[in-house]
């Protein structure tokens, strides 16, 4: 069978890192100024209409 750690494409490592909070930290740190940029266009673009 399948199994989910393999549909990841990640080693074993990687999802072993997982386990520490600063892992997730750092990425949605990273994803929100993404996030932000998307809402601040969203906004400009309901604002036109």
């Amino acid at each position: 069978y399948y199994t989910w750690v393999e549909q990841q494409g990640k080693t074993y490592e990687e999802i072993c890192a997982q386990w520490d909070p600063e892992y997730w930290r750092q990425l949605f740190t990273e994803e929100a100024a993404a996030f932000d940029k998307l809402i601040e266009k969203f906004n400009q673009e309901v604002a036109r209409s």
